[in-house]
């Protein structure tokens, strides 16, 4: 008997042991879950969703600085990696700065094709279906840009690819733009800006596609990234241009940004990321990004009757504070990762940004990059997204 009960506590002593070995198994894989999950949604810890708070009032004004161009990456990321700030010099000695205008656009580059995007009847509206209509530039700048007091929907161009060299016509319009084949007016420069474009032109030949390489870094040059060079993997450029009274929707972008205002005034409106569950976030598929359900363009335009039907519609949003940047030509907003964001031009506008990402970002976007992979297949949201008419 005494055999049988030694027996038996052995028994239950193994089993105790195995049930306590997956058990710890288990937490370990839940733990290690959670931390996959943090580092996927957050970008690599780059966004800290409950920070700052709401309620923090100091988010609200958005400063403006000059950040020297010599000890730029090491002050941005050591200030400003978390917080939105203009940068009153990041565009110093652009040639953009006095040659882009619409017309310039149509003059040099009216044959190109462009898409231009109509998102709902305010051009604002992430719940309507896209429109994308091919269209020419010059037509664009002829039946679009003139015309802001008109009624009608307004498209906005987002496009980079009417930029890239297409034979030997480019050569001709990178030479105006920087006044000579020799370089972008760089005897007129201080050392420092000079220094800070041979890093721009480093940059370019890691980064930039070489079909773009001239005129991006050229005619824009890009001195900045809200990244220390080292720790840039990718790094991708969108050019807008609108006439006033259009703009995007709510969203956030994963990585951060610099919105370099080169034409017009834009008006942006931030919220930090803590304030995800007072914008109503919708289902629509973005790479890399979501969107709100709600619609700002009443509350940007002071349209004070609609702004009324709109806080009825989303209570949460109605109490929401925010913080408001009316950008101005040569002005440089950086947006960290996870901000969300709308913006509307005042005038006609036009603005280049520039999204860079981390190695460590890349790593992080393996989830994204997989969705991605499933919508284009048709396989995930399939027309229900931003990025397809």
């Amino acid at each position: 008997e005494r055999m049988g009960d030694k027996r038996r506590r052995g028994r239950e002593t193994g089993l105790r042991k195995r049930l306590c070995g997956r058990l710890a198994a288990l937490v370990a894989l839940l733990m290690c879950a959670h931390q996959v999950a943090v580092f996927t949604t957050s970008r690599c810890y780059s966004i800290d969703w409950h920070y700052p708070a709401v309620s923090d009032p100091s988010w609200r004004t958005v400063p403006s600085e000059a950040i020297p161009h010599r000890s730029f990456d090491r002050a941005f990321a050591a200030h400003y990696s978390h917080r939105p700030v203009v940068i009153t010099n990041a565009m110093d000695g652009w040639p953009a700065l006095s040659l882009w205008t619409p017309a310039y656009f149509k003059d040099h580059y009216g044959d190109r094709e462009v898409e231009v995007y109509f998102w709902g009847r305010t051009g604002l509206d992430w719940t309507a279906r896209t429109r994308i209509e091919p269209m020419r530039l010059g037509a664009f700048v002829d039946g679009h840009m003139g015309h802001e007091g008109t009624g009608g929907a307004k498209g906005y161009v987002q496009e980079s690819s009417f930029m890239e060299e297409e034979g030997d016509d480019m050569d001709d319009d990178a030479a105006l733009v920087t006044g000579s084949g020799a370089g972008p007016m760089r005897g007129n420069l201080t050392a420092d800006l000079q220094a800070a474009v041979a890093r721009a032109w480093r940059r370019a030949e890691a980064l930039i596609p070489e079909d773009k390489r001239r005129v991006w870094a050229e005619t824009l040059w890009f001195p900045h990234t809200p990244l220390p060079e080292a720790q840039v993997a990718g790094l991708e450029t969108a050019f807008w241009m609108g006439p006033a009274g259009v703009g995007t929707g709510v969203h956030y972008d994963a990585s951060p940004a610099l919105l370099h205002q080169v034409h017009g005034v834009k008006r942006v409106v931030l919220w930090p990321p803590a304030a995800r569950g007072d914008l109503y976030v919708s289902g629509k598929y973005n790479y890399g990004a979501e969107l709100s359900l709600v619609d700002p363009h009443a509350h940007l335009t002071g349209d004070h009757a609609a702004a009324a039907e709109v806080d009825r519609r989303f209570p949460r949003f109605a109490g929401l504070p925010n913080a408001t940047v009316d950008l101005r030509a040569g002005e440089t907003l950086a947006v960290p990762p996870g901000w969300w964001h709308a913006t509307l031009t005042r005038t006609q506008s036009i603005s280049v940004a520039v999204r860079v990402q981390s190695k460590c970002q890349q790593r992080a976007d393996w989830a994204d990059n997989v969705l991605l992979a499933l919508h284009n297949a048709g396989l995930y949201k399939h027309g229900n997204c931003v990025c397809h008419a």
